[in-house]
């Protein structure tokens, strides 16, 4: 298994690309919350990219704090994107927008459903810096009801604005990276598959 605090090389165009398409977040409109010391509602501005050999499908969710608008892509299809919105609203969500997600699919072209991708992210309210964390493995360790919340969450608290993971038994890979700093900020994925 690999992992690293950088994306990988092979992703870092589509990144790019991505978080051009996301800007820097300055135009979203932000409610504040005069109630709340000055600290404002959090927002996380996703846009993921599947290029693996099949469809990724949506699984499972993890809010820490904060909920998705609307709801998360079903289903991201080969080489296409998928967006979402992430907030958390004071005072209820008090880390701000902090969340996971899920997608599972296969390794070969019509192949079993057997990796799994994990795409993490926390948009602090505090004004410190954003993070993004991404893992990857077998749909048998990250199947539904299966992944293990609280070491995703303790690695997400680890991590900092950019993340890359490899599993050697799949070939299941991700990198991401976020916006360091602002309450909006844009962050990027690229699942994908590399079998050696």
């Amino acid at each position: 298994m690999a992992s690293s605090l950088t994306i990988d090389e092979k992703h870092a165009a589509a990144i790019i690309e991505m978080m051009a398409e996301l800007g820097t977040g300055d135009d979203v409109p932000n409610s504040g919350d005069s109630g709340t010391k000055g600290k404002s509602e959090a927002t996380t501005r996703a846009l993921m990219m599947n290029n693996g050999f099949g469809n990724a499908t949506f699984q499972e969710k993890k809010d820490w704090s904060g909920s998705v608008i609307g709801a998360y892509p079903p289903s991201l299809g080969m080489n296409r994107p998928g967006k979402y919105t992430h907030r958390g609203v004071p005072p209820k969500d008090l880390k701000g927008s902090k969340g996971a997600v899920v997608y599972v699919g296969s390794n070969v072209q019509a192949g079993p459903i057997n990796s799994a991708w994990i795409l993490a992210w926390n948009v602090p309210r505090d004004g410190s810096p954003n993070q993004i964390y991404v893992k990857t493995g077998p749909n048998t360790k990250y199947g539904q009801g299966k992944v293990d919340w609280d070491s995703i969450e303790t690695s997400l608290n680890s991590s900092k604005g950019e993340s890359y993971y490899r599993d050697d038994g799949t070939g299941a890979e991700a990198s991401a990276k976020i916006n360091a700093t602002g309450n909006s900020p844009g962050a990027s994925a690229v699942f994908d598959v590399s079998i050696n």
